[in-house]
């Protein structure tokens, strides 16, 4: 890829690499999560008022496929693995599928000892398998909102509704 830079009558060309982008973008992806994570582990959503809540469910009272997904984060990191599956399943049971795929993609990109094996296991996911992950995604999401018995159980409770152990 070639940037070219016009200053005063001159031409300069720019070489850089994929490599250099595809580093940075995993350099700042990798240290966010992590911040993220951190953030997560330390604080909890339910009780501090500067974690953003979902505006779906704020404008629609439906609950997304996303809701619960902070305070089931939280509830992961803090070993706490049957109150992360009651708040969002979705996202504890693509934890760790998450996960690899990120250490994979670490590897790979910084060449690190390891890459060989993030290469036989990193799989580009074809069409098919993003469009089966999308529509499953989308039911969860639908299924989580329908009244009743089994669906309820995967609908995020209320603050009120669950105490966290001390």
């Amino acid at each position: 890829m070639t940037e070219e830079k016009s200053t005063s009558n001159t031409l300069y060309a720019v070489q850089r690499g994929p490599w250099i982008t595809e580093r940075v973008v995993n350099f700042f992806v990798v240290t966010g999560a992590l911040v993220g994570c951190l953030i997560l582990w330390w604080f909890e959503p339910g009780q501090a008022s500067y974690f953003p809540r979902c505006s779906t469910f704020q404008l629609t009272g439906m609950h997304c496929p996303g809701c619960g997904a902070q305070r089931a984060i939280h509830h992961l990191m803090n070993g706490r693995f049957l109150l992360a599956m009651h708040y969002n399943p979705l996202v504890v049971l693509t934890s760790p599928w998450i996960f690899v795929s990120g250490l994979f993609w670490t590897l790979r990109i910084w060449d690190l000892p390891g890459r060989d094996l993030g290469r036989r296991f990193y799989y580009r996911s074809p069409g098919k398998l993003a469009m089966a992950f999308a529509i499953g995604v989308i039911l969860f999401g639908i299924l989580r909102n329908v009244p009743g018995e089994p669906f309820s159980w995967i609908a995020p409770p209320e603050q009120s509704d669950i105490r966290t152990p001390e």
